[in-house]
């Protein structure tokens, strides 16, 4: 098997792409060809009135309310508690001099923002005394 493995690792050596056939130029794109989703660089969050809520070891779940409206991660553990957060702007942004907060005196840069589309109600799960299973709503 490795002989073969190794035969077909010949046949794709820069010299055997180079003879291979170009696309022709009048062939049109098929309608049906997918395209890559343009995702917005730069997606912001008002800060005021947000409850930051530790969601992971390096996630808070941002809600206003009991609605859920985006996920924040940083590049960094966080830790377990939360005793002070500062935020250097009236909005947290995932790129630029606004990604930057501090929590319990230490600087952390945010690396993502997931935002809800609309927004998702929090529901809290009851867990099993096993510790193995959770249960959303009403039984």
């Amino acid at each position: 098997m490795k002989s073969i493995a190794f035969t077909a690792l010949l046949f794709l050596t820069p010299a055997a792409l180079a003879q291979a056939p170009a696309p022709k130029a009048n062939q049109a794109k098929s309608a049906e060809t997918p395209t890559a989703p343009v995702l917005n660089p730069n997606v912001c969050i008002p800060v005021d009135g947000m409850t930051f809520e530790l969601a992971g070891p390096e996630t808070f779940l941002v809600k206003k309310g009991k609605e859920s409206v985006a996920l924040v991660r940083v590049g960094m553990f966080l830790p377990a508690g939360i005793s002070s957060m500062r935020f250097m702007s009236n909005e947290i942004c995932q790129n630029g001099t606004k990604s930057s907060l501090i929590v319990n005196e230490m600087p952390y840069t945010v690396q993502s923002i997931r935002r809800y589309s609309e927004g998702g109600q929090v529901r809290n799960a009851t867990i099993n005394a096993a510790g193995t299973a959770a249960t959303v709503g009403d039984q």
